[in-house]
């Protein structure tokens, strides 16, 4: 056979193309070994094809619409999400009026421009704040808040905000015994806060107490048992002496009741009229009526000390006067107590039965006396005292012509030269 006729194994093998079954009964094409290169190579330039669009896709998806051309060269940039943030508008005066309404909150007041309505907010605002009551321009409106606050906060610094006219009542409303004296200042806290402990155990302060509140509980602060009882005694506006175990604490008890409650009559049940009780519960009642007859309601040898009492506490020498003559030393001593007591050497002048009782008067009125007057000097019997009078008033009262008073121009000389 000619070598051209004979056929190619390869060409016979390719034309046969025979199928081959597979195990699972599909047929198998023979597919050549560079066929199966060129499927493989298409296959792998397909998968990146499909790759590079996805890419792109997703590119576009996530990178956005290209802004449009303005002339420049732009740059994509990524839509990151930002938070959301509100764009805050301008607030005007009505908009800071509502704010400091709702929010009570004073200083937002004051951003306010237009001073009608920024005053509007602070008197919207007085009756809750402070700090918008003292920024009122109304002074009558500003003054009941400033008190109002003051007695709420109980701040009596707060009262100096206002005129000072105005001060006062409004420290009074915080606290009104501020102004009380010294001595008064513990029954007015007592009885602001309905508590006697502020009286500090103080008798005066307890008896005006359980009067005035008519409650005996005070009276136990009382250390002494006729005090006890005649505290109660007050409180409950009748007698209550009666329980003590002895006249004199009886009597004690009923004196201090007669005084404190303003009943005379009381003294009258006293068991005893010659005891001191006696003596203090007569002669109280001399000096509110100014009358030294009072004192006759003590016996006889006690009577004198009543008057005695009453003169020193009235500087009312009728009290001297009524001292029988045939007491002279109570007589005697009632009047230089007098003199003394009161700078007054005017009482000096009852003694004249004894002369020389008359000079210790003048000495114990004139003499290194601080309570001395001028006034007290005139129509002394004794020339000597009279001189020394004058001058001594002179220096007291640091004026010379004091001097010129007196009738003798010796007498003013003297004084005058002394008076340096």
């Amino acid at each position: 056979m000619p070598k051209d006729q004979i056929p190619k194994v390869e060409d016979d093998i390719l034309s046969i193309s025979p199928i081959i079954p597979t195990s699972k009964g599909k047929k198998y094409k023979y597919m050549k070994p560079v066929e199966k290169q060129k499927r493989k190579v298409y296959t792998n330039l397909g998968t990146v094809v499909v790759i590079l669009i996805i890419t792109i896709a997703i590119f576009f998806l996530f990178f956005g619409k290209k802004p449009a051309d303005n002339g420049s060269t732009n740059i994509a940039i990524p839509n990151v999400t930002k938070p959301n943030v509100s764009v805050s508008t301008v607030c005007d005066d009505d908009c800071q009026l509502q704010n400091a309404l709702s929010t009570k909150v004073a200083t937002t007041c004051d951003s306010i421009s237009n001073e009608t309505k920024k005053q509007d907010c602070f008197v919207a605002l007085a009756t809750d704040s402070v700090e918008a009551c003292l920024k009122l321009a109304d002074y009558s409106q500003k003054k009941t808040c400033v008190g109002s606050h003051a007695v709420k906060l109980d701040n009596l610094d707060l009262c100096s905000n206002l005129e000072m006219d105005d001060r006062r009542p409004c420290i009074e409303k915080v606290d009104s015994c501020f102004y009380k004296k010294l001595d008064e200042k513990p029954l007015c806290k007592a009885l602001a806060n309905n508590n006697y402990s502020f009286c500090e155990k103080n008798e005066e302060c307890i008896f005006a107490y359980a009067q005035q509140t008519v409650n005996a509980e005070a009276c136990a602060d009382l250390g002494i048992r006729f005090k006890q009882n005649a505290c109660v005694s007050i409180a409950l506006k009748k007698d209550e002496c009666n329980g003590l175990p002895k006249d004199d604490e009886i009597d004690a008890c009923r004196a201090l009741y007669a005084v404190k409650t303003d009943r005379p009559g009381a003294c009258d049940d006293l068991t005893k009229k010659d005891t001191i009780y006696a003596v203090n519960c007569y002669a109280h009642f001399a000096k509110r009526d100014k009358n030294p007859a009072v004192c006759d309601g003590v016996e006889l040898l006690k009577r004198w000390d009543c008057y005695k009492k009453y003169a020193i506490e009235t500087s009312d020498l009728q009290g001297c006067i009524q001292i029988t003559r045939y007491a002279p030393i109570a007589k005697e001593h009632c009047f230089i107590d007098v003199g003394k007591e009161y700078g007054n050497p005017q009482a000096c002048e009852y003694l004249n039965f004894d002369p020389g009782s008359r000079d210790v008067c003048y000495r114990a009125s004139i003499q290194d006396n601080l309570k001395l007057r001028h006034e007290n000097c005139a129509n002394l019997s004794s020339d000597e005292w009279d001189v020394r009078c004058y001058t001594n008033a002179a220096k007291l009262e640091q004026n010379v012509t004091v001097c010129d008073l007196q009738d003798n121009q010796v007498d003013v000389n003297f004084c005058r030269t002394n008076y340096k």
